[in-house]
C-alpha cells in the first residue's frame, strides 16, 4: 500500500515538473536540474547554485551544457534572513496538521455527549487553540520568509528567470493561502466547536472537508518548498 501511494506521488510529481519546467539539462558541476526556459536569448545561464555560466546546446536532440567561467562575485548578505524565517513555518505547520488530525480521530470515536468527552474537555479545548496558535504563527511567518526568499531573489541572484524560484514563489503563495483559509476557518468555529471537537452537522461537515483539504494542500506545499530549498542550497 505504502509502495503505491508512493508511486503515485512520483508520478504526480513528474507531470508537475514536466508541465512546470518542460525540458531540462543538468548543470555539469553540481548537478542542479534547470529548465531550457531558464536560459537568455544566447542559450546561456548561470546556475543558481555553483554560479557557473553554462552555455547549452543541443546536440541530436540531448542538451549539451558547458561550463565557460564562473561567477566568482556573488552577493552574499550579512544577515541571512530567508533561511532563518523558513524553519519557523516549517516547524509549526506539521505539528498544527498532527493536532488537527488527533481532534478529527478523536472527534469520530467518542459520543458527544459521553462522560469520556465531558472528562477530557478541557484538554480537547486547549488541544484545539493549540492547532489555531500554530496555524496563525506558522502562516504569519510565512509572509516573512516571502519576503526574505524574494528579496534574496532580486539581491543574490540578481532577479534571473529560474523554473525553480518561480516555483518555490507559488508554492509560497499556496501554503499562505491555504493556511489563511484554514485559520478562518477554524476561528469562527466552524469545523470545532467549544468542546474541541467535530460537531457532526452539515454544516461542521462541510468545513470540515475544504479545512482538511486546506491543511492537506498547505502540507504538500510545505513539503515541496522544503525540497526545492534544498536543491538551491546544496545542488543535486
Amino acid at each position: 500500500m505504502l509502495d503505491d501511494a508512493r508511486q503515485i506521488i512520483e508520478y504526480v510529481a513528474r507531470r508537475v515538473k514536466a508541465r512546470v519546467y518542460g525540458k531540462t539539462f543538468v548543470c555539469p558541476v553540481c548537478h542542479l536540474e534547470l529548465s531550457f526556459h531558464d536560459l537568455d536569448a544566447d542559450g546561456m545561464v548561470v546556475c543558481p547554485v555553483c554560479g557557473a555560466i553554462l552555455h547549452v546546446n543541443e546536440v541530436h536532440g540531448h542538451p549539451l551544457p558547458v561550463v565557460i567561467d564562473m561567477e566568482v562575485l556573488r552577493y552574499q548578505p550579512n544577515l541571512r534572513l530567508h533561511p532563518l524565517a523558513t524553519h519557523l513555518p516549517i516547524a509549526l505547520m506539521p505539528l498544527a496538521f498532527l493536532g488537527a488530525i488527533v481532534l478529527l480521530f478523536l472527534s469520530i470515536i467518542l459520543s458527544p455527549s459521553g462522560d469520556s468527552v465531558a472528562s477530557m474537555e478541557s484538554l480537547l479545548a486547549s488541544l484545539e487553540k493549540g492547532v489555531l496558535f500554530f496555524l496563525y504563527v506558522a502562516v504569519g511567518f510565512s509572509l516573512l520568509t516571502m519576503l526574505s526568499g524574494f528579496i534574496d531573489w532580486r539581491t543574490r541572484y540578481k532577479g534571473r528567470s529560474y523554473r525553480i524560484i518561480f516555483l518555490k514563489l507559488a508554492m509560497g503563495v499556496v501554503f499562505f493561502a491555504t493556511g489563511a483559509l484554514a485559520v478562518g476557518i477554524q476561528q469562527a468555529n466552524l469545523v470545532f466547536h467549544s468542546s474541541g471537537l467535530i460537531e457532526w452537522n452539515a454544516v461542521s461537515v462541510f468545513f470540515c472537508g475544504i479545512y482538511f483539504l486546506s491543511l492537506t494542500l498547505q502540507f504538500v506545499s510545505m513539503a515541496t518548498l522544503g525540497h526545492l530549498g534544498g536543491y538551491l542550497a546544496h545542488g543535486k
